[in-house]
């Protein structure tokens, strides 16, 4: 038997080893923060620096008082206190390493608060085997399972102490599921822990929530369940990649027309890049919101579809991969805005980058640099195996704006309405320096070997507003013109295109063109458009290749109303050649506009204008936007738990 004197250094350093083993977790979940971003972490001011210093030390506390009530050495308390912390522990520290890893932000209710799905919330809303998720949750409840195993040889709580621990680990609980968290992405100065548990808090109650006749429940993205692609055989005409430059909220009128010289314009870079591009003065967006818009570019198909429909077609990288491309998404878009990323998350690409990816403390809507974007792409362009397929989406255009005062040609500038010139100038500032970074990518690229086989295809996903038709906000709230009309180009070095090809894309200069051709088009460059295995999915898609002679003439859909988005006021309308109709939440009636005769449409014809147009767009839509349509009222429940 040990003196005295042994066993009570025994009982000491037990004691102390039990209150190391109790602050393991917490101590752990900090470290392993500050190892994905000290230097975030390090920047906080005082305030948010003591907010993330408070969550910390109360997770700590869960984990610590939760392992304890675990440790007892008898009774079925400590099986529950087990299992709770195993949960707890494994998903919240599991799926935030996951998020973390592939998005360099954290899950939290700013990423959640769109998702239709408490089971995908939980998860992350992560396709859950590539990214990891299943490994990572599985390592953490392994580990929690480990330090129960530990705590029950060296802690051992008293009977009094185990159910003081209970207590305490019970009310922690709760807590954390109720204290509010910073979780803004571009700041989240609390534990990651917190945000995950704050975001399920707000998720069920969000969920609980009556919609309000102001504030109906809007449309966001949600995870694309794709329908799969065969294999493919690519048959270009010419052996080639192509690259898709996409850019964000810019105007038709900011770009310049091949061979229009001297270019003035904001976009007078990627013009002096490529003078001889060929050019459609006349291209519209199917929307004037990014994701109704990217959803037409991407996969063809009509936005007015079913959810089902419209979450199963396969976009331009699924097909590229199934025929043996090499795929790359470079975006500087913040995509943890509005589930965007449940967009682009599973597609086949080898490459990819995001604007979160950039620049973490990015702002939602404006995105990372769109030179970090092109640094980044430029610097990974030589990793593209030819023949490739690459987007590169930029996103400083959107608002709030990125001007830099030192490459600001249009004075005088001031972030201020559009209706001043203040305002427009400072518009055209901000495409000014988009538009440069992007020409620096185009002169890279035109300086590789690659880039002598390389067809680059351009547009933006939609226009914007400066106040022409007293517009709610930029865009989203209408489909006139300012909003929808786009530029457009297609260029490629000598040879690349065939002779038939280049005559049909610039005999489209001036024909009216909506961007469901581009899906057909990009498809057309490929050379899978005449692939008999995806006869079925071409059938969907209601555009035509711009490399072909073939016209469609037909009227087609422009929407802000979509199962992959919707606006709040909803609005929409159709187009076939230069004849536009168009209606808007507070409408008794559909718009009617000759394009051609009044490109500024401000001379509203009737629906006895354009009688046709105006009756298929009622066939269409069913009834006036100023009615909520009974197809949106009527949600889809996801696993259970839909709106």
């Amino acid at each position: 038997m040990l003196p005295a004197k042994a066993r009570a250094r025994a009982r000491r350093l037990r004691r102390r080893l039990a209150l190391i083993l109790l602050l393991s977790p917490g101590l752990l979940c900090v470290g392993l923060d500050f190892a994905n971003r000290g230097r975030h972490i390090l920047r906080f001011d005082r305030l948010h620096a003591l907010g993330y210093a408070a969550t910390s030390l109360i997770v700590a506390a869960l984990w610590g008082a939760l392992l304890g009530a675990a440790s007892a050495r008898r009774g079925r308390g400590r099986q529950w206190a087990a299992g709770v912390l195993a949960v707890l522990f494994a998903f919240s520290i599991g799926v935030q390493q996951a998020f973390f890893l592939r998005w360099s932000v954290y899950a939290s209710f700013y990423t959640s608060r769109s998702s239709d799905s408490l089971p995908l919330t939980i998860a992350g809303s992560l396709p859950l085997g590539r990214t990891g998720t299943l490994a990572w949750v599985g390592v953490a409840g392994v580990l929690a399972v480990f330090l129960v195993r530990l705590g029950r040889v060296a802690v051992r709580p008293s009977p009094r102490n185990r159910r003081a621990l209970g207590i305490l680990a019970a009310g922690l609980v709760v807590t954390v599921f109720a204290i509010p968290v910073s979780y803004e992405v571009s700041l989240e100065s609390s534990a990651p822990a917190a945000l995950y548990f704050h975001s399920l808090t707000r998720h069920v109650d969000a969920r609980r929530q009556p919609p309000s006749e102001g504030d109906p429940r809007l449309v966001r993205v949600q995870v694309r369940s794709p329908l799969e692609v065969p294999r493919l055989t690519a048959t270009p005409a010419v052996r080639r990649n192509v690259l898709f430059l996409l850019q964000e909220s810019q105007r038709a009128d900011s770009a310049c027309l091949a061979g229009e010289e001297p270019c003035l314009r904001a976009a007078r870079e990627s013009h002096a890049a490529l003078p001889h591009r060929m050019s459609f003065s006349q291209m519209r967006a199917a929307a004037s919101s990014t994701a109704v818009a990217i959803s037409n570019l991407w996969s063809g198909v009509d936005p007015t579809g079913s959810f089902a429909e419209l979450h199963s077609a396969p976009l331009l990288w699924e097909y590229a991969a199934a025929a043996g491309y090499d795929t790359a998404y470079w975006t500087s878009q913040n995509l943890m805005f509005g589930n965007a990323r449940l967009y682009v998350q599973d597609l086949p690409v080898r490459h990819f980058v995001t604007g979160s990816n950039l620049a973490p403390e990015s702002d939602t809507l404006t995105g990372a640099t769109d030179d970090s974007v092109v640094d980044h792409a430029i610097r990974h362009f030589g990793d593209l195996r030819e023949p490739f397929f690459a987007v590169v989406h930029f996103s400083n255009v959107h608002r709030q704006r990125r001007v830099d005062p030192e490459k600001a040609p249009f004075q005088p500038y001031a972030d201020v309405s559009g209706r001043h010139e203040e305002g427009r100038n400072h518009y055209k500032n901000a495409v000014y320096l988009s538009d440069a970074a992007m020409a620096r990518l185009i002169r890279h690229v035109l300086s590789t070997e690659a880039g002598q086989r390389t067809v680059i295809v351009f547009t933006s996903d939609h226009g914007e507003s400066l106040s022409e038709h007293d517009n709610e906000i930029e865009h989203s709230s209408t489909v006139f013109d300012e909003e929808i009309h786009v530029p457009a180009w297609v260029s490629a070095p000598q040879g690349v295109l065939t002779a038939a090809e280049e005559a049909s894309l610039k005999g489209r200069r001036d024909e009216y063109l909506v961007q469901y051709d581009f899906a057909p088009t990009v498809l057309d460059l490929l050379g899978i458009w005449d692939a008999p295995e995806i006869r079925g999915f071409r059938e969907r898609m209601i555009g035509a290749p711009m490399t072909r002679p073939e016209r469609v003439d037909r009227a087609v859909p422009l929407t802000n109303v979509s199962w992959v988005w919707e606006y709040r006021l909803p609005n929409w309308g159709m187009l076939r050649g230069n004849e536009k109709v168009m209606a808007l939440s507070a409408d008794e009636r559909y718009r009617c506009f000759d394009l051609d005769e009044d490109p500024e449409e401000l001379d509203d014809l009737g629906e006895s204008g354009c009688p046709e147009l105006a009756a298929e767009a009622r066939a269409k839509f069913r009834i006036l936007p100023r009615e909520m349509p009974a197809h949106m009222r009527s949600r889809p429940d996801i696993w259970g738990f839909g709106r």
